[in-house]
């Protein structure tokens, strides 16, 4: 070896050492740096023609266990997802409380409760119905803010997503940017180490936002996906979008395209990942607002209708004392001139009182209808036509008719008072019993029946939301639900009177139902819903017109539950509007027929009569049945027991999060304290190392000054 290679070798060296300081010393200055990674150094024999030439630094590589930052960023992509919940269920817990909290929905209806057992003991007092009317308003003012609040929840769910959707998209173009500076400073030869610490950080947010899987390609840039195949980077950012919504009601979904998907891409419906979402603040995000919240919503929803149904059905049984002068129908027909009834049971009796609650005259609905128009059935223009007739000639006038969709009823003569009694035969003085009407919504078959004249109407209902019927879906269906040999047929007044817009075979799974009506382009919408463990099919009037579903053949209707859609019923529900005016009005009592009066018997009302009052106290404490909805089982317990069930829901669903948060939390932290340890930089460590490269520069230097001296020693040797 000759002293000029031996000079080269330990300048050489000296260069390669102080690079190696100049790492240590980075290491050092980063030690509290986040997402800084401890530099590691790796030396290589530099060989010339096969002989040894010294040192050269090979790379410097990052102390960093790839395996076990994926699984840092996978556990935290589940940590982020249950995090952005909190504050939702926070909320709800503050606004709704629990089933014993004296603000809660289950103490309400616990109060109407009491209201309604005081009222059954002195009926007479306007203070005991003032009570009732007050509480009941207090109820559905209750449900009215509870779906206020959720559908606040759900708009404030939705801006969260449009501002971290905006967030993801510029990491995507931070990475993909990163990517192309690690590939040209690669192929310079350029330490990327520095730029690659900042790119896992950049991925580290990303993870918390959506679930990612990614890996490195040959040339140091890296290729992000979603967990479930979709393509965010590959040499460049593939782009994430979403559009803010405006407002949102309880009808607004994300199936049905209120709500903007989230596009990786164009924002076309092929790249709407919004059900694919696994992981991140954006999947507990849209869990919260297309499904959580949407659950507590139905329940609500079907509480709502269920106490609807349950009081108004005992309410229009009775009457207030002595009667009523006017009546408001609330149930709205599409067709009144088309759209038909009979009775399938049982009669109801017409009766006009006077002031003091004796029997002015009476009359078989039925009898009188079959004397008017014939054998049944009859158009629901016929029963109003032979009620106004019948006014006219036994009550000093009144007037009946069908005003948009609904039975308008007012007596002309002040000191005369209306009501209807259900019974079981036509025979004045039959025993009371719900009559059984059958209603032929297409004009020609029966497509349904209901129990009690006045409550089919909605003559004297204590609850109404004025709601139509528009909407009208399943109930909660398997998701692998078939259908085979039914056929729906839509009408609504469209054209001023009853019009068919189509008949629709059903077949297959609820998309492809969906799918059918869809196609057929009659003004339907279909829409599969998801709700708890299972999903309803919807079908919605698209110009909002009331409609009429009638199953020609086979046996969807029975199958799946079909009706009038109770979505929207807990924001819409109200006091009767005159009950409220006038807590005198409320049913407290009925027609009661005394055989001793008059000749063969009359009907009479008194003051003091409870009948309907009890009743009505005894429905808040006899169980109902509920049918599955939101994240509740199909139930019967009492309206009481199932609010208490939706508080009780939700607050242990508010409970579950905190504690699978805290189990996360735990797991994560975990884990990043041994990725910490890993990459992280140990000063002690790093002392130890700047001692040995400091060790190796002197004795470089050290080389070099003995070789200056032997070069030295050659010249002097020379001269």
């Amino acid at each position: 070896m000759s002293i000029t290679h031996a000079l080269h070798v330990a300048a050489g060296g000296l260069l390669a050492t102080q690079s190696a300081l100049g790492t240590v010393s980075d290491n050092v200055a980063n030690a509290n740096t986040e997402g800084y990674s401890r530099k590691i150094v790796n030396f290589e024999t530099n060989v010339l023609a096969g002989v040894g030439a010294g040192v050269n630094i090979a790379d410097v590589s990052r102390a960093v266990d790839e395996e076990l930052l994926r699984d840092v960023r996978d556990e935290a992509s589940q940590l982020y997802k249950i995090k952005s919940q909190v504050t939702y269920y926070s909320r709800m817990q503050e606004l709704f409380g629990a089933p014993g909290d004296n603000s809660s929905l289950a103490h309400t209806i616990s109060e109407l409760n009491s209201a309604l057992e005081q009222l059954s003991v002195t009926p007479e007092r306007s203070l005991e119905q003032s009570e009732v009317t007050r509480w009941a308003e207090n109820l559905t003012q209750q449900l009215q803010d509870m779906s206020t609040t959720i559908q606040g929840l759900r708009k404030q769910a939705d801006n969260d997503i449009h501002q971290t959707v905006q967030e993801a998209d510029n990491y995507l173009a931070e990475i993909a940017d990163l990517n192309h500076k690690i590939v040209r400073n690669d192929v310079a030869n350029n330490d990327t180490s520095a730029l690659e610490d900042k790119r896992d950080l950049a991925l580290n947010a990303l993870s918390q936002i959506i679930d990612i899987s990614y890996f490195p390609r040959a040339n140091g840039e890296i290729s992000v996906f979603t967990k479930g195949g979709r393509v965010l980077i590959d040499q460049e950012s593939a782009g994430i979008s979403h559009n803010l919504g405006a407002s949102v009601s309880a009808v607004t979904t994300h199936e049905e395209g209120d709500f903007s998907g989230i596009f990786i891409g164009s924002a076309v419906t092929y790249n709407d990942v919004t059900t694919e979402l696994q992981g991140g603040t954006l999947a507990g995000l849209v869990e919260m607002r297309d499904d959580k919240l949407v659950e507590l919503q139905a329940e609500i929803d079907h509480l709502a209708a269920t106490l609807r149904d349950t009081i108004n059905a005992v309410h229009n049984r009775g009457m207030a004392f002595p009667g009523s002068q006017a009546m408001q129908g609330s149930t709205s027909f599409v067709d009144s001139s088309t759209q038909q009834i009979a009775f399938g049971s049982g009669d109801t009796r017409m009766v006009v009182m006077d002031g003091t609650g004796n029997q002015v005259a009476s009359v078989s609905l039925s009898t009188q209808l079959t004397a008017d128009h014939g054998a049944g059935p009859w158009t629901l223009d016929d029963v109003a036509t032979t009620i106004d007739n019948w006014l006219d000639a036994n009550a000093g006038g009144g007037t009946a008719q069908f005003v948009d969709g609904k039975l308008q009823i007012t007596m002309d003569n002040t000191s005369n008072y209306l009501s209807f009694r259900d019974e079981t035969g036509t025979t004045a003085g039959s025993d009371m019993a719900d009559a059984t009407i059958n209603f032929y919504g297409n004009g020609t078959s029966v497509t349904r029946t209901h129990e009690g004249f006045s409550d089919f109407l909605g003559l004297n209902d204590f609850f109404t939301d004025d709601l139509g019927q528009n909407i009208w879906e399943t109930g909660i269906l398997s998701s692998n639900y078939t259908e085979s040999g039914s056929t729906l047929t839509f009408y609504d007044d469209s054209s001023g009177s009853l019009t068919s817009l189509g008949s629709i075979p059903l077949s297959g799974t609820m998309e492809n139902m969906a799918k059918l009506v869809n196609d057929a382009n009659i003004g339907v919408r279909a829409t599969v819903i998801g709700e708890g463990d299972g999903q309803r099919l919807r079908f919605t009037n698209e110009a909002g017109n009331n409609m009429e579903v009638v199953q020609e053949n086979g046996n969807f209707t029975s199958n799946t539950g079909f009706d009038v859609a109770d979505v929207r019923t807990a924001s819409s529900l109200i006091v009767r509007s005159d009950l409220t005016s006038s807590p005198g009005n409320i049913s407290r009592g009925t027609l009661q027929w005394d055989a001793t009066l008059g000749t063969g018997g009359e009907y009479y009302v008194s003051a003091g009569d409870n009948s309907i009052a009890r009743e009505l106290a005894g429905v808040l404490n006899s169980a109902q049945s509920f049918s599955s909805a939101g994240g509740l089982s199909e139930v019967t317990e009492t309206i009481h027991q199932y609010a208490s069930s939706i508080l009780a829901l939700n607050a242990s669903q508010a409970s579950n999060n905190e504690l699978d948060v805290e189990i996360q939390e735990s797991l994560v932290n975990s884990l990043q304290n041994r990725s910490d340890t890993q990459k992280g930089v140990n000063l002690d460590e790093e002392l130890s190392q700047l001692i040995l490269y400091e060790q190796a520069y002197s004795a470089a230097a050290r080389v070099i000054s003995v070789i200056q001296g032997m070069f030295e020693t050659l010249e002097n040797a020379v001269r």
